[in-house]
């Protein structure tokens, strides 16, 4: 929901990423005291660096998309988005766990025909 709510915004995509990321920190942030920081110590600070660093990139690509495309497209963007948030996830996973089968690559092959389809 809040890509719909911030491209009804009326703010640039860069600040709109900035805006939305402050209020998300001013969420989570009691939450995250209540949950204490004894596993700090025990983190892996790459991991969390990349993370932040791919997270914080999406999220300047992903709100400036949104803040500049016509509303009619706002649907379709939304589902490609997803659809590839689904695949990466699903990729990484069928990685881990041994290898992509032959099921799985034609189930990416048509999520990425499906994200075509929509884009015209």
């Amino acid at each position: 929901m809040w890509p719909l709510f911030m491209s009804r915004s009326g703010l640039s995509g860069y600040l709109a990423a900035a805006v939305f990321g402050l209020c998300s920190l001013i969420v989570v942030t009691p939450f995250a005291i209540y949950d204490g920081t004894s596993t700090l110590n025990e983190a892996k600070l790459l991991p969390i660096i990349l993370a932040g660093l791919t997270g914080a990139t999406g999220m300047l690509f992903y709100t400036n998309i949104l803040t500049t495309a016509p509303i009619k497209d706002l649907g379709s963007l939304i589902i490609i988005a997803t659809i590839s948030q689904l695949v990466v996830g699903s990729i990484y996973d069928s990685w881990q766990s041994g290898g992509i089968s032959l099921k799985q690559a034609a189930g990416y092959s048509l999520a990425v025909v499906v994200v075509f389809l929509l884009k015209k």
